[in-house]
């Protein structure tokens, strides 16, 4: 994403969503300001984070389930 008007501050030692642009928010936190969720926002893309002992379907029922909720 590079610096400027939606620019993110990384903290040092931190994980963060990123695509090949740059970083979109840092996990667990807020998103660039430029990224965020508005009602003109025409698309979402959900992610998931998985942590070791929990298994691939568990995760991905999480996000089936997500996908409901918001798809209302």
């Amino acid at each position: 994403m590079g610096r400027g008007a939606g620019a993110l501050a990384l903290p040092a030692g931190r994980l963060v969503v990123a695509d090949a642009a740059g970083a979109l928010a840092v996990l667990f936190g807020d998103p660039a300001p430029a990224h965020g969720v508005t009602a003109g926002t025409p698309e979402v893309l959900l992610l998931s984070v998985a942590v070791p002992g929990v298994p691939d379907r568990d995760v991905e029922e999480a996000l089936w389930t997500v996908r409901e909720i918001v798809a209302g």
